[in-house]
């Protein structure tokens, strides 16, 4: 055996061959296991012996193969293994045995088997000779990473052996000290709901991260190691750290600016404190921590890159560094913290002192700083900071140093992506510099410098947006562009400038038509020729950009090409194997289902398969080989046939991840992109093509609902989306599909329940309530037939209200707390729930789930909460009025004190939402609001005579058109009417038309005085609203009732009116009149 394995290890591969089929032989022979333990005992080659651990390991990974071998022969290997465990001085090959015996443990102690080697574990780990209980520990950290789950029910006592372990330590860096943690990470598991292993983890915290400092002075390779215990307790038993959340981010704090114990171990101890943000950000915020991580992020994102020139931008390249994780670290801050928590003390102490900074890596920080934080502060900075932010932007792209401009030109991408639509007024500013770095590029002819890519996306991220604003550059802006499509420019100038014309084609529309021949002409050579490697990434561009060209210029004129477009994209998909294009083609044939609509059936067989393919196959896994492991592509070409055939159907036999993990994998980007893109096409597919994809929407949902749980996020959101989209087109489009609906209803809403319960990801939570709504708005009671649908979904939304979901924070802090941007979205996106709920459900069930969800709403008005809960706190409350009816009686007076107070708070939002609640408080209430008449006619005319904001005014005025609609005879109408049409036609929130005008509909059928007294504005309001289409299609006859009326009673005060209204709106008027 020794001389086969031999064989194995030589730089021969004819040798290795032949030792191949050699030791495929001896395996199958009875003596094959002895023999193998044997040579682990005696081989003087270390790399021998090592490899006669693995194959072992292999052999004997099958419980039914273990029990077949005759008992003397198990009692050799497991006292061989023990004794060689002891013996064997090389660290591989103690590794090796060890991991044999792991497999071996799962075969003998539920059987109690082995109690030889818990007998040995225990006397080792409490001998008092340090080499003994450095083996013991070895031992255990092997044993227990390989099957921690047959030794947690001793994890009392393993505690106990921990503290005790770590309390005599006489020096932290030792190998003793290294060995204990990795051991503690095994039982982490245990942790949660047992308050003996709480309360042991938690004592040994504080000698935890003394060990991890004196690792890091002398091992800082296995201080990386160590502090995964911290991110396992983080992830599974937070309960256990907390009470040393100061001390961890400290200590991670301190290692992370510690450039002598390396990038890897900065690297880590950043992305833990980035764990701790996320698991307990109020428990931050709470110890004042916040600033001191600001402090160390700034000190980290000024640090000069290791080329001079490089920009460690976020997001934009693979690299890792301590600056760019820094950064990512601070994005983290912005996206879990209140925003006035983190940019308060940002603006004050790093951005506003630091924009003038002699030193450009400063300077670099600080437009880094600004770019990051947008979007989790989003909101917040367009109410408050926006134009201080682009003061600060343009002062930086006039920078004379590259690398502060390239930073500033990353800010305004940051900023066009998320500071809509308030960034688009500043075009007028901004797009004249961006072309004049484009003008300077047009200058040059060498490769494309970092600031070319800098100026591209800020050039697409702000253009991209603008929609008809562009016009007034486009001209200027695609003489620049067009001559970039094509050679002899630089590949990457190319493929930026292609980009770049589908941004401006997302704005421009139609308006591109002028530019399109030549554009096509550009891209005929990259889609009809054969690409090189090099010049592939202008075909995928290339695709990419007549997508959305396809969906922008419009149908008439995109669709004589969608027949060559079609036949050209299944051309190139059926060529190619390259992930990045089959993405780009999955979009390009979804943008042309949006003009083909039906007619795209001819295609969909075609497209179909090759989307389920994408979807079902996960193609792009990387192994990651270790390389100090002699079995490299040895088990490809081993197998012992007897023992596969025999263990058929053996689930019991199945082993651990962890039985097969010399190798780990992560699966390539593109492939990533490329399934989602998939999924994607999926969803437009069957919106665009409606009958036309009826064959494939039950085939379509049974695949895509398996991808629901799929390892990464924006594919878990993208199937959601998907799968949504199939039911609803199962429930609209399929015919008799009530069966298939209700069937595939049965599984997405416990999905769905599961998802915003347990998944960690916020984005992806927000996704799956997105589904519950778009269900209930797009299918309605169907929705809530199915066994469990209801309480699933009520308790769903109760739970993000209740912050007790994996992705929130539930922590200690006070009811109306301030959230963080996304969190408050989370809760928003929950609360959009119920009104809907209240539509789908009858009243009276309803009314029983309402009384447990107004306190919620309620809640979040406080004054502690932000401006955004107040407001969608207070419009929840006046959403589910509707629905409310049979228990409003029981909180009329409740409802009315808090509307009445909210209705003067200072915030226009607040105030708007509270006027408009009170106007539907009145219509749905009724008779129990009529004795509060006099009370909300003062608030309104208090409101009137003091409010600017336009919103609030015609929230007024729809309230006071409730209150009339409701109950005319407990208004004095003398004294409200004059004010009442004084502010007519309504300037902003125009669905408040119907309520108004229905008002003046009735008052006029009255004969009402003072409204006859005040035809004349009333008559000019209708004409107004009319010709500005402000009322929907089907209400627009209360305007044209009222105006006929007023034309055959009072024809007179029509021409009257006619005269004073300017040219179209007073022949809309007459046109109106005798219609």
């Amino acid at each position: 055996m020794e001389g086969i394995l031999h064989k194995l290890i030589l730089p021969d591969n004819d040798i290795i061959n032949e030792g191949t089929k050699e030791l495929q032989a001896e395996l199958k022979k009875s003596d094959a296991v002895p023999a193998l333990c044997s040579v682990i005992g005696s081989s003087p080659n270390p790399q021998i012996r090592q490899l006669a651990g693995i194959i072992l390991k292999k052999k004997l990974v099958k419980h039914r193969y273990w029990l077949k071998l005759p008992l003397e022969t198990r009692q050799f290997v497991k006292q061989g293994l023990m004794q060689s465990l002891v013996n064997d001085q090389e660290k591989s090959v103690k590794t090796a045995i060890g991991q044999v015996i792991g497999v071996l443990i799962r075969h003998e102690i539920p059987e109690n088997g082995w109690p030889e080697l818990m007998q040995f574990i225990q006397q080792m780990t409490m001998s008092d000779n340090i080499n003994d209980k450095e083996l013991g520990f070895f031992t255990l950290q092997i044993l227990t990473d390989m099957a921690s789950d047959q030794f947690l029910a001793h994890a009392h006592s393993f505690a106990t052996l921990f503290t005790n372990t770590l309390n005599g330590l006489q020096d932290p860096a030792s190998n003793l000290a290294y060995l204990t943690l990795m051991c503690m990470v095994n039982f982490v598991a245990a942790i949660e709901g047992d308050q003996f292993m709480v309360n042991a983890y938690h004592s040994m915290m504080p000698r935890v991260m003394a060990v991890v400092k004196g690792l890091a002075t002398k091992r800082p390779d296995k201080a990386v190691e160590v502090l995964y215990l911290v991110d396992e307790l983080a992830d599974s038993a937070i309960s256990a750290i907390v009470p040393h959340l100061r001390l961890i981010v400290e200590t991670c704090l301190e290692l992370s600016l510690d450039r002598t114990c390396g990038e890897d171990l900065q690297i880590k101890a950043l992305n833990i404190v980035g764990t701790l943000i996320q698991a307990k950000k109020k428990q931050i915020v709470r110890l004042k921590m916040v600033e001191p991580i600001l402090d160390v992020l700034f000190r980290l994102m000024c640090t000069p890159g290791e080329d001079d020139g490089g920009d460690d931008f976020p997001g934009m390249d693979e690299s890792h560094t301590p600056t760019t994780v820094a950064n990512q670290i601070l994005d983290m801050l912005a996206l879990h913290l209140p925003p006035d928590k983190l940019l308060l003390p940002l603006m004050e102490k790093y951005i506003i002192p630091n924009i003038q900074h002699n030193e450009p890596n400063v300077r670099k920080a600080v437009y880094l700083g600004l770019a990051v934080v947008v979007e989790g502060c989003a909101d917040y900075i367009r109410q408050r900071h926006m134009q201080d932010f682009i003061s600060y932007v343009k002062t930086g792209l006039s920078d004379p140093t590259p690398l502060v401009t390239n930073a500033a030109l990353f800010a305004v991408g940051q900023f066009s992506e998320h500071l809509q639509p308030n960034i688009s007024i500043y075009a007028s500013e901004i797009i004249p510099i961006l072309l004049e770095h484009l003008k300077d590029i047009l200058k040059k002819e060498e490769e494309p410098s970092q600031k070319v890519d800098r100026m591209f996306y800020a050039l697409e991220s702000f253009c991209e947006n603008l929609n008809e604003s562009l016009l007034p550059f486009l001209p200027l802006l695609m003489s620049y562009l067009i001559p970039l499509l094509s050679p002899p420019h630089p590949v990457r100038l190319r493929e930026l400038a292609i980009s770049a014309v589908g941004a401006c084609a997302n704005a421009a529309k139609e308006e591109m038509m002028p530019y399109f021949t030549g554009i096509m002409n550009s891209f005929k050579e990259y889609l009809t020729e054969i690409q090189s490697s090099e010049t592939m990434c202008l075909q995928v561009q290339s695709v990419d950009t007549l997508g959305i060209l396809a969906r922008t210029i419009g149908n008439e004129n995109f669709m004589p090409m969608t027949r060559e477009t079609m036949e050209l994209g299944i051309q190139l998909i059926n060529k190619t194997d390259d992930p990045d294009l089959r993405k780009s083609l999955y979009g390009l044939f979804a943008s042309v289902s949006t003009v083909l609509k039906q007619e795209m059936a001819p295609y969909l067989t075609i497209i179909v398969d090759l989307i389920l393919k994408s979807i079902r196959i996960d193609k792009g896994i990387i192994l990651h080989k270790d390389d100090n492991n002699p079995t490299v592509g040895l088990f490809e070409n081993l197998s012992d046939t007897e023992e596969s055939e025999e263990d058929l159907g053996n689930t019991s036999d199945v082993s651990s991840d962890k039985d097969n993990s010399e190798d780990g994998f992560t699966v390539e980007n593109a492939y990533l992109e490329e399934k989602e893109e998939a999924v994607i096409a999926v969803r437009e597919l069957a919106q665009n093509c409606l009958e036309a994809f009826e064959p494939y929407v039950e085939i379509c949902f049974q695949e895509i609902i398996r991808v629901v749980n799929y390892p990464h996020d924006d594919i878990r959101s993208a199937a959601l989306g998907t799968v949504t989209q199939l039911c609803i087109h199962m429930h609209k489009v399929s015919p008799g599909g009530r069966n298939a609906l209700q069937s595939a209803l049965n599984m997405l809403i416990p999905k769905c329940a599961e998802v915003v319960r347990t998944d960690k990801e916020r984005e992806v939570v927000i996704t799956g309530l997105d589904t519950y709504l778009e269900l209930l708005k797009e299918i309605g009671s169907p929705v809530l037939e199915g066994e469990g649908h209801t309480d699933a979904i009520i308790n769903c939304v109760k739970d993000v209200l209740n912050c007790r979901t994996e992705c929130q924070d539930e922590g200690d802090g006070e009811e109306g707390e301030e959230e963080a941007e996304g969190d408050e979205l989370l809760i928003e996106s929950a609360g959009e729930i119920i009104p809907h709920l209240g539509k789908v459900m009858p009243p009276l069930e309803f009314a029983q789930h309402y009384t447990q969800f107004l306190p919620m709403f309620v809640n979040l008005t406080k004054k502690q909460a932000s401006d955004a809960q107040r407001s969608f706190g207070v419009g929840m409350i006046a959403e589910c009025m509707a629905c409310a009816g049979p228990c409003l009686p029981a909180y009329a007076q409740q409802l009315l004190s808090l509307l009445i107070t909210l209705a003067r708070d200072q915030n226009d939002e607040v105030r708007n939402n509270a006027i408009f609640a009170l106007g539907e408080l009145v219509y749905h209430g009724r008779d129990c609001i009529f004795p509060f008449y006099g009370e909300i006619l003062q608030t309104l005319s208090h409101a009137v005579v003091n409010e600017s904001n336009s919103g609030a005014l015609d929230n007024i005025c729809g309230a006071l058109a409730r209150l009339i609609i409701t109950n005319v005879s407990g208004i004095p109408l003398e004294q409200v009417i004059p004010v009442f049409v004084r502010y007519l036609p309504l300037r902003e929130d125009f669905e408040e038309n119907k309520w108004v005008y229905q008002s003046l509909n009735n008052l006029y059928q009255m004969g009402s005085p003072p409204l006859l007294q005040n035809l004349n504005p009333v008559i000019k309001a209708c004409a107004i609203s009319l010709h500005g289409n402000q009322i929907e299609t089907e209400n627009r006859s209360l305007i044209l009732n009222l105006l006929k009326s007023c034309h055959r009673d009072f024809p007179t005060e029509c021409t009257q009116a006619a005269r004073e209204l300017p040219e179209p709106v007073a022949s809309t008027l007459k046109e109106a009149c005798v219609s």
